[in-house]
């Protein structure tokens, strides 16, 4: 007889061998038990032009989850930087170390460990960020609010989060 040699197998097959009136004796599912969680929904704003040497903020606050709540926020760099994380709160500070386009991706985790993602792009450059208005709007889709270009994301499939102070030009 070939004997199992995973510790689950084995318990099984001694198992049914031992009470097969007792078990239906079907192998165990290994792995993931599907559940209906809902995964949280990662959402992100942060700064479209950043300055090297300079503190950017990211603020993921805005990620929640409908059937539970988001217990952990991390975000990771395209650049190689260290991650940031954040077991509550959101708000995190980086300082860029060298210019470039860097992707800064949020990960949101709720109670059921299901993890999403979220990303945007920053351009980090070494000279001054010139302010933005409605007579200088900001690049591609980046949203003006006070004098700083933002860009937001969602994971889901709405509306990012609004930036206070979002400039209304027509």
């Amino acid at each position: 007889m070939n004997t199992p040699t995973h510790p689950w197998l084995l318990r099984w097959a001694l198992a049914c061998a031992c009470v097969p009136a007792l078990l239906a004796c079907d192998p165990p599912v290994d792995g993931p038990v599907e559940d209906d969680n809902e995964p949280p929904v990662a959402r992100l704003v942060g700064p479209q032009l950043a300055r090297v040497s300079e503190p950017a903020r990211f603020d993921a606050s805005f990620s929640d989850d409908v059937d539970g709540e988001v217990i952990g926020l991390s975000l990771v760099f395209s650049d190689g930087t260290p991650t940031a994380e954040d077991i509550a709160g959101g708000v995190f500070d980086h300082i860029f170390e060298a210019p470039g386009r860097v992707v800064v991706r949020v990960e949101a985790e709720d109670d059921d460990f299901a993890v999403t993602i979220a990303e945007v792009e920053v351009v980090v450059v070494v000279g001054a960020i010139e302010a933005c208005s409605c007579d200088t709007p900001c690049l591609d889709a980046g949203v003006c609010a006070e004098t700083t270009c933002h860009v937001r994301t969602t994971s889901a499939d709405e509306e990012p989060p609004a930036i206070n102070g979002e400039l209304l030009c027509e």
